[in-house]
């Protein structure tokens, strides 16, 4: 859509002009909206991910739970129905750690998702405003390294292989 701008500054827009260039609202609406819509599917994409990793893990938490009734159910051995249960724990423990930091890494996910887009908004507007922007002007997303929670499982498991 164009701009009522591009008219010579000497005219007064007429109904035709409004009907041909668009309400000045319209294009803040759109613009607005096409960045909504954009950080929604990058979330969804973010949220996906999340979902089928926890479902994955829900699965690992069924069989283990089934292999543990199945072991009880075939010893009659108290230390072995003591040591079934036991990596029964330990398994699920594992599991609900891993959910925390699945779910810390979908938040940081999420955040890094839209606050990138709205950097690349500002990016975008203030080097239009400027008239120095081109059609592929797109600021690079900052990295921030590794998740804090990736950083702390692998210490974990370094601190788990030393002792």
């Amino acid at each position: 859509m164009k701009s009522l701008s591009s008219l010579p500054s000497s005219a007064l827009p007429s109904l035709d002009d409004w009907m041909q260039y668009g309400l000045p609202w319209q294009n803040l609406a759109i613009e607005q909206s096409r960045v909504w819509f954009q950080v929604q599917a990058r979330s969804l994409t973010v949220l996906e991910r999340f979902s089928d990793d926890w479902l994955r893990r829900r699965r690992a938490g069924a069989d283990a739970a089934l292999k543990l009734v199945e072991g009880m159910a075939a010893t009659e051995d108290s230390a072995e129905r003591a040591e079934l249960g036991s990596r029964w724990l330990t398994g699920l423990t594992e599991r609900l750690g891993e959910d925390v930091r699945s779910l810390n890494d979908c938040l940081d996910d999420l955040s890094r998702t839209a606050l990138a887009e709205l950097r690349t908004e500002a990016g975008r507007e203030s080097r239009a405003d400027k008239g120095t922007l081109s059609p592929t002007d797109l600021p690079p997303t900052e990295e921030a390294g590794p998740r804090r929670s990736t950083r702390v499982a692998a210490a974990a498991a370094a601190a788990k292989q030393a002792a």
